[in-house]
């Protein structure tokens, strides 16, 4: 096909489509005069039996089920753990540009003049308050949580929340080690949401067994 007729045929194609919405061409609404009608009531063919849809009683929403206090309070831990594991993300990344920040004022040459390193040490404080936003964002969800299994992780998150205080003084081999013992912390959480949902399950099959 040649590119002069590929451009007829796109400029017919387009003339075609533009004239089904010109009331004047024949081919307006391909050639169907009917009028549409207003407010819910032009019925598709084939649906006319159901054109007094509008007169057909409402169906009230079906009201939760109660499988009792147990479930409630198992749902209740389940979500302050994945809101504690979302909360989380927050500091590595807070850590790590300290971190960064501060080893590019050690060791960059290119940082040589007092208003460079004033501009690093301005962006490191910035970040030192994100990271301690971070820590009271992740304390304010962890003290609530009472869990006999929550207890040992809250130790173990205070001493990594203690370790990033010290953010300024980690090169970059120390705070992938940090971070990476973040990451296990979380996937703890994950797995302990993974049993509790199985927990819920369980206790779901025996209260609807009752």
């Amino acid at each position: 096909m040649s590119t002069t007729q590929l451009v007829q045929d796109i400029l017919d194609s387009d003339e075609g489509f533009r004239k089904q919405f010109d009331k004047n061409d024949p081919s307006y609404h391909g050639g169907d005069t009917t009028v549409v009608r207003t407010g819910g009531a032009s019925v598709p063919k084939g649906m006319e039996a159901h054109a007094n849809w509008q007169d057909l009683p409402e169906t009230a929403p079906a009201a939760p089920v109660d499988y009792g206090p147990e479930v409630a309070r198992l749902m209740a831990l389940r979500s302050n753990y994945d809101q504690l594991k979302k909360t989380m993300t927050g500091l590595p990344m807070a850590v790590d540009l300290i971190s960064k920040g501060s080893q590019k004022l050690k060791t960059d040459p290119l940082v040589n003049t007092d208003d460079a390193r004033a501009k690093i040490e301005e962006q490191i404080k910035q970040d030192e308050a994100k990271r301690d936003k971070a820590i009271a964002d992740i304390k304010s969800v962890m003290e609530p949580i009472t869990d006999p299994d929550m207890d040992e992780m809250k130790a173990t998150i205070q001493e990594l929340i203690d370790q990033s205080m010290g953010a300024r003084e980690m090169d970059k081999e120390k705070c992938f080690d940090w971070a990476s013992a973040i990451k296990r912390v979380q996937q703890t959480i994950f797995a302990q949401m993974k049993k509790l949902l199985q927990d819920i399950k369980d206790e779901k099959k025996k209260a609807t067994a009752k």
